[in-house]
């Protein structure tokens, strides 16, 4: 259970603070006093004792920290940046080494990812002496999930409601269940809130509370036979055959025992710990969830018991006659160094939260299925469902999701505290394949393979094969990439010898990013790509897969056109030699299944992107961290299933859709504006919902607005913000527009000269 504030204040606070001001002569014994309520977890009093120390000095990096960091409790990321970002000018780490990291979670966590990367490679600086320590393994992941969050789309077509005010209140309500139409929730509530909205009561505690919702009735809040004034309790579960209740009991620190009673006309009526094989000795044990399998009883619950992997981990323990079994963990496609908590299971699916996985920020929900020893990588749910802020207790009652998130919202004006959401969610039932226990059940479609693109996979530079004019090659990009990934020592000793181009480590932080992240990432994102692109060909599919190639402007435009289609061709000799030839069927046409899958080349070398003040400088055009950006391919579009007919949605009769455009090229001309926004007007002319996956463009100074999907006849606009501040002279921005459209790949223009 997490700890959780009231989103109103004790008026102990304001006592307190009128009598610690009133002799209080510096910051420091202000900070003294926001520290006792921030040991506590009311991080929203905190906040007004910290604000009390700002208005005395706004320029003292030890206030600034403590304000910010209140902030980012509060998931006030926008103003917590602003300050983590002045307190990190004045202190630069030397009095606090996490003030980099904690200032990109708060970028990353306002959804300015771009920003979050700069400051995720300054962060990893203090510790990368121990690479097996905590820190710099979570900054790693991070930094990973701040690249995953930038590929990442809304899903439209779910919206997320909040419950009625009923059940959220100013308080915090989280772990909702919806069982036979009874909704079980709980809440962090004092039991004396004055007309002035402040809390007398010095304690209060988490109480389990009950509502018919066929009746529309009140929550009402769940007693219990036994005393637990001084104890929470807290993410209500029931058993099997619904007699029995399993919950959280948890002392004032929050650490917590599962117990089990009996409920009855919403009473818990004898309960009873659960033996020491789930309520480990002086470790946290908490969140519930029992399920059934083959006929057996078990019990999923969090745990941060030793030999986990990490923080809070996911166990199951199979109920036998004496009691419960010893538990197994949950394994590492699920559990990490981080928390993993608030299990939920129906129908083969296992969802919980996890704050270390690829996700938004905070915590994020996923589903991942499988058994014991043998579940999938977990999968995020996205968005509407995950947020920037904390997303868990995921659970459904039929065709709906419920969830809780302290997102802001109408009712939560401080961020502070967590509301109960309800949207629209299905899935398949997964219980024929568990009986079965095979593996690789789900085979992917086009839409769920688009979403791990675009993949970006990069080379040093002139390979494959330099000094040639060939456009193919024999080379493998996988091996490629390994020799690549061995030449991070030789990239910093040549730029070191470039100093005049060195400030504050920068460019050395750059090259370190994009070997451990963009380099290494691609590898791994092509690995995890390659068997699910198999095993949907496997499923008789018929994929086109476009890949796109750029070069370093250094060379010939004619020659970066081969050289670009030789490294198209490296990948295709990787998928001809994966798993001993396994897709090689589908490339030359001899699958006996029908499936096939065809490679469009996309060659991009002659519009490199061109930095002159590189070219000026030949160690820099090769060693700079800005050409080996350059040197890439990218997969960018799968675009057909099982034939010209069905495709995207298997229906007869299916009419392609169809792009159209009210300009494809803006020339602007001279600019002076340090901001310049402009819309291209996008029509779907076919007979089909258009999808458009994503839109690639060649500078990073521009953000980019687009709808995903397109019904036909409908309009839509696609927006770009571009940032001019940097820039000086022409610049040719491509906008390369991916969809499945006939033909999936469309450029768009915009020139303008920066005075």
């Amino acid at each position: 259970m997490s700890k959780i504030p009231m989103r109103r204040s004790a008026i102990l606070l304001f006592l307190m603070l009128m009598i610690s001001f009133a002799f209080a002569q510096n910051t420091e014994q202000i900070l003294e006093v926001g520290h006792e309520y921030y040991k506590k977890g009311d991080y929203l009093g905190a906040n007004k004792v910290y604000k009390r120390a700002m208005d005395v000095d706004s320029s003292d990096a030890n206030v600034l920290y403590h304000y910010s960091k209140s902030l980012m409790d509060l998931m006030n990321m926008k103003l917590a940046s602003r300050y983590l970002y002045k307190a990190s000018l004045i202190d630069r780490g030397e009095n606090y080494p996490d003030i980099y990291y904690l200032l990109a979670e708060s970028y990353r966590n306002s959804g300015e990812y771009k920003k979050a990367r700069r400051y995720y490679s300054k962060a990893i600086l203090p510790y990368r002496s121990d690479r097996n320590s905590y820190m710099y393994k979570k900054i790693s992941q991070s930094k990973k999930a701040n690249q995953w969050s930038m590929k990442q789309k809304q899903n439209q077509e779910v919206s997320l409601n909040p419950f009625d005010p009923q059940f959220n209140t100013d308080a915090s309500e989280f772990g909702a269940r919806i069982i036979e139409g009874h909704l079980y929730f709980s809440s962090l509530r004092a039991d004396s809130i004055k007309e002035d909205g402040t809390v007398e009561d010095q304690h209060y505690f988490n109480r389990i509370y009950y509502a018919n919702l066929n009746e529309r009735g009140e929550a009402v809040e769940i007693s219990s036979t036994l005393n637990f004034k001084d104890r929470h309790l807290a993410n209500l579960t029931l058993s099997l055959d619904g007699s029995s209740a399993y919950f959280s009991v948890c002392d004032t620190n929050y650490q917590c025992e599962i117990w089990k009673a009996k409920l009855v006309n919403n009473q818990l009526k004898d309960p009873v710990a659960l033996n020491k094989n789930i309520n480990f000795p002086s470790y946290n044990n908490t969140q519930a969830e029992v399920l059934e399998f083959k006929g057996k009883e078990y019990l999923i619950f969090c745990s941060d018991r030793p030999k986990g992997f990490g923080g809070l981990d996911l166990w199951i323990s199979e109920k036998k006659k004496f009691g419960y079994d010893e538990p197994i963990n949950l394994g590492s496609n699920i559990n990490s160094p981080g928390n993993e908590i608030t299990p939920y299971y129906q129908e083969g699916w296992i969802y919980f939260s996890s704050d270390w996985h690829n996700g938004f920020g905070g915590y994020d929900i996923f589903k991942t299925s499988g058994w014991i020893s043998d579940f999938k990588e977990a999968e995020n749910l996205g968005k509407p469902y995950n947020s920037t802020a904390d997303d868990y207790y995921f659970s459904r009652s039929g065709d709906q999701a419920i969830l809780t998130s302290n997102r802001s919202n109408d009712h939560s004006v401080n961020y502070c505290c967590n509301d109960l959401y309800f949207s629209s969610y299905s899935e398949p039932s997964l219980l024929d394949e568990m009986q079965e226990l095979e593996k690789d059940t789900i085979v992917p479609d086009i839409i769920t393979l688009n979403k791990y693109l675009p993949l970006d996979l990069f080379f040093h530079n002139d390979i494959p094969d330099p000094n040639s004019k060939d456009s193919t090659t024999n080379e493998n990009y996988l091996h490629l990439a390994a020799d690549y990934m061995g030449m991070k020592e030789e990239y910093l000793s040549k730029i070191s010898e470039r100093t005049q181009y060195v400030k504050d480590e920068e460019i050395e932080l750059e090259l370190e990013s994009f070997f451990e992240d963009e380099l290494a990432n691609g590898i791994a994102d092509l690995e995890f790509f390659t068997p699910l692109l198999l095993r949907s060909l496997q499923d008789g599919n018929q994929i086109e897969l476009s890949i796109k190639g750029f070069a370093s402007s250094v060379s010939a435009a004619d020659y970066n056109l081969y050289l670009t289609l030789r490294r198209i061709e490296s990948l295709v000799n990787y998928f001809k030699e994966y798993s001993n030839g396994a897709i090689l069927p589908y490339l030359n046409g001899s699958a006996e299944n029908g499936g096939s899958l065809k490679i469009k080349k996309v060659p991009f070398g002659e519009f490199a992107f061109s930095d002159q003040s590189l070219e000026e400088d030949k160690i820099m055009a090769v060693y700079s961290p800005q050409a080996a950006m350059q040197r890439k391919i990218e997969l960018i579009a799968v675009s057909k299933q099982n034939g010209e007919l069905k495709k995207f949605d298997s229906q007869e009769g299916y009419s392609t859709p169809q792009i159209e455009f009210n300009s494809k090229a803006y020339q602007l001309g001279e600019v002076i504006a340090d901001n310049v926004n402009r819309s291209f007007i996008i029509k779907n002319t076919g007979g089909s919902p258009l999808e458009i996956y994503n839109i690639m463009i060649n500078c990073e100074c521009a953000q980019i607005e687009y709808p995903s999907q397109l019904e036909a006849n409908e309009e839509g606009k696609i927006r770009v913000e571009i940032d001019t501040t940097e820039m000086d002279g022409e610049l040719e921005l491509t906008l390369t527009v991916v969809s499945n459209s006939e033909p999936n790949l469309i450029d768009l223009k915009i020139t303008l000269e920066k005075k």
